[in-house]
């Protein structure tokens, strides 16, 4: 068959075409043995293909069981090595609890007796500030206006500070400490006791002590005596009071109270009414005088009917005041 050098080509749309072949085509025979060749390489690479396949297959499986082996040998290794942290985990556990836990019992005895420390300081400081605050009613009470330095203020200032130091003092005389240097005094049974027994102690020193300087009083017309008959209109009637005095003052101090002369005493008229009929000399205070403890006062009424007539003598009524201090010891 000899090849053809033009070929006529009808297109769908009935268009015919003159296509022109350079080189001849092949023969049958030689498309059959090209054909077989691709055949034989087609199948050459299948049996090529499948041995891959197996070879891989055999590979796979190979590392399938490596892998599971390695799995195995790790984890007996981890547990191997698991047990032995274990081992040596308790046994240095057991060794610090061995070492530690003596230390923790000794901080927990030190942690609470710094606790009570504190504690018993905090009642410490409020029995010393309810001490201190007991020295007022006594300063108010027994306290003397006349100096700072005079003997009552200095009792209740010496007995303020011996209960509060008291308990210090003796134990730094003794050389006894209750805790650490340098650590705060609790509270004990003499913090507890000072409050009351410094309150107690002053009243059984000064309770029976004259504290107050001036006693002052007030003296009514139903105190006085008359010792003149009212005769006249114009007679002149004395009016004449004792007080005692005693009663106003301390019980050790009424001895010597009744040896002193010359005891200053202030007294006035108190009524209005009596000041503005001064000009006419209707009453007139004579005396004021201490003799033996005792305060006696003398009133004058000049002009005046006796009470009850006179309504003016119904309001008589003398203040005074008496200096307890011994003359001799000047006005400081």
């Amino acid at each position: 068959m000899q090849a053809a050098r033009a070929v006529i080509a009808m297109l769908p749309n009935g268009r015919i075409l003159w296509l022109r072949i350079g080189p001849a085509p092949i023969s049958a025979r030689e498309a059959d043995r090209l054909t077989a060749s691709i055949r034989q390489a087609y199948a050459d690479r299948a049996r090529g293909l499948r041995a891959n396949i197996a070879t891989a297959r055999r590979f796979l499986r190979t590392v399938k069981r490596d892998a599971a082996k390695l799995n195995r040998i790790a984890l007996r290794q981890d547990r191997t090595l698991r047990r032995r942290l274990l081992t040596g985990a308790g046994a240095l556990h057991r060794r610090i609890e061995t070492e530690l836990m003596p230390l923790g019992r000794r901080a927990r005895v030190v942690r609470q007796q710094q606790l009570a420390a504190v504690r018993s300081n905090g009642r410490r400081v409020l029995l010393d500030h309810l001490t201190l605050a007991s020295a007022l009613p006594l300063m108010a009470a027994y306290g003397q206006r006349s100096g700072p330095l005079t003997a009552n203020n200095l009792a209740i200032l010496l007995a303020l500070l011996v209960w509060l130091f008291g308990d210090d003092l003796t134990d730094l005389l003794v050389g006894r400490h209750s805790g650490p240097a340098g650590a705060i005094r609790g509270a004990t049974v003499w913090s507890y006791a000072a409050p009351l027994a410094n309150l107690l102690t002053l009243r059984w020193l000064l309770s029976g002590r004259q504290h107050e300087r001036f006693v002052t009083g007030a003296t009514g017309l139903g105190d006085f005596t008359v010792f003149s008959e009212n005769l006249s209109g114009s007679q002149h009637d004395l009016y004449l009071a004792q007080v005692d005095l005693s009663a106003r003052i301390a019980p050790e101090h009424v001895a010597d109270f009744q040896s002193f002369t010359a005891v200053p005493v202030l007294a006035t008229i108190r009524s209005i009414e009596f000041a503005t009929k001064a000009s006419d000399n209707a009453l007139e205070l004579l005396a004021a005088e201490v003799k033996q403890g005792a305060l006696w006062l003398s009133v004058r009424a000049m002009g005046l009917p006796p009470m009850p007539a006179s309504s003016l003598l119904s309001q008589l009524q003398v203040d005074w005041a008496v200096d307890t201090r011994e003359p001799s010891a000047g006005l400081g």
